[in-house]
């Protein structure tokens, strides 16, 4: 399991308030195991584990006592990280704070925050590419006309617009919320040292004859 699909079935089970505890475990779990020496993590912020903070909005622990004690440390946690800024309150990622404590390879990990620049080579990696420019969704064509060259995710559909390249998804291909004809393709991004790029799909397994 990769660690896209962790993240999509953390996100699935989050909303079905499962184990949130060992949802949690697994996922970083994965990217400790899929994560080589020597190697650092880049992590985008995205819609998939924002929907633990509204997992801790919405969730009545009350009514959830398999999940009540998660629930209670990553409350108190939010709230003493609580502060007020000129953009208004702000706290803490409750999927970070998490996994910069169960990753193994937290210091080899970095966690961006929504907008936060990441640049490999000159390409901006830092848009999961589920929200577009002023408030606008997501899409290729917007990331075109930003100004940078960007390599997003999130559509599953691997794509290029000039200079704005799309990779696919490393879940499988056939999900319980995706039916009917799909673009959906497990398609991955290389960025050489020159700043060129490569789309590589993998197809039955297999990224090259």
């Amino acid at each position: 399991m990769s660690s896209d699909e962790s993240l999509s079935r953390a996100e699935e089970l989050l909303k079905r308030v499962e184990d949130v505890r060992a949802e949690l475990e697994l996922t970083f779990g994965n990217i400790d195991r899929t994560t080589p020496k020597g190697v650092q993590n880049v992590i985008v912020a995205s819609n998939h584990h924002e929907h633990f903070r509204r997992w801790m909005e919405e969730t009545d622990p009350r009514a959830d006592l398999k999940n009540l004690m998660i629930w209670a440390e990553t409350f108190v946690a939010m709230g003493g990280a609580t502060r007020m800024t000129d953009h208004g309150a702000e706290t803490l990622d409750p999927f970070i704070w998490w996994g910069q404590r169960m990753l193994r390879c937290a210091g080899r990990t970095r966690f961006l925050r929504r907008d936060e620049s990441c640049r490999i080579a000159g390409i901006e990696v830092g848009y999961h590419g589920d929200q577009g420019a002023n408030g606008a969704r997501g899409h290729l064509t917007a990331f075109n006309k930003i100004g940078a060259k960007t390599v997003t995710g999130h559509s599953h559909t691997p794509g290029i617009r000039e200079g704005a390249y799309a990779v696919g998804t490393s879940s499988r291909l056939r999900l319980e919320y995706n039916q009917g004809p799909s673009s959906w393709l497990q398609t991955h991004c290389v960025i050489y040292a020159n700043g060129k790029r490569s789309l590589i799909s993998v197809i039955n397994g297999r990224w090259r004859a």
